[in-house]
């Protein structure tokens, strides 16, 4: 159970970057598949339609905002710390975003929310199916699982990175992740 949460002080860099880079990888195909994107770094939205380079260059501008950002807070706690534990750390978090892209299998997610949406500007929410409200509160639900999941992998790979102990490493994580998280959607509009 320990692996799914902290698999960082139990792998080796070398295995976590390939892990990394192929789940990142997969995570790009399984976007487009299913109509996702990652449009910042803790986003994850469904669209009816998405162009097969648009997941990857989604991915990398949050990667290397995430990563970049990390990294200067993590130097700040300790100078020595390596980019690459930090990437590391930033690929095998983004996994649990892949694993939730399957959730808009045949456009269920998406259809769902466009009629939500269509309903709640004609103010007719009278008319709004069931089915549909079911879909979205269970997605909100298994949603905010996996982002829990995101950034507990994220802070213990970063605490490891950074060999990080007391309260102000908190404060310098919670800060890059914002920071990441303004930039990395400002980039991703004005890229895509």
């Amino acid at each position: 159970m320990k692996i799914i949460f902290n698999p960082f002080e139990r792998l080796s860099t070398n295995t976590l970057l390939i892990a990394g880079i192929l789940s990142t990888i997969a995570g790009g195909f399984l976007a487009w598949h299913f109509n996702a994107h990652y449009d910042g770094i803790i986003d994850l939205h469904f669209v009816e339609e998405i162009a097969m380079q648009t997941p990857f260059i989604e991915l990398l501008i949050n990667i290397a905002c995430l990563g970049l950002l990390l990294f200067l807070a993590a130097k700040q706690i300790n100078p020595k710390t390596r980019h690459i534990d930090i990437y590391c750390a930033v690929l095998i978090s983004r996994i649990p975003f892949y694993l939730m892209t399957p959730v808009n299998s045949g456009g269920r997610v998406y259809e769902a929310t466009e009629r939500l949406q269509q309903m709640a500007s004609e103010n007719d929410l009278k008319n709004m199916v069931p089915g549909d409200m079911m879909v979205l509160v269970l997605i909100g639900f298994v949603s905010l699982l996996f982002i829990v999941w995101f950034f507990a992998l994220l802070w213990n790979g970063f605490r490891v990175a950074s060999n990080a102990k007391g309260s102000r490493p908190i404060w310098y994580f919670i800060g890059a992740v914002i920071l990441a998280e303004i930039i990395s959607k400002i980039l991703i509009t004005y890229t895509l």
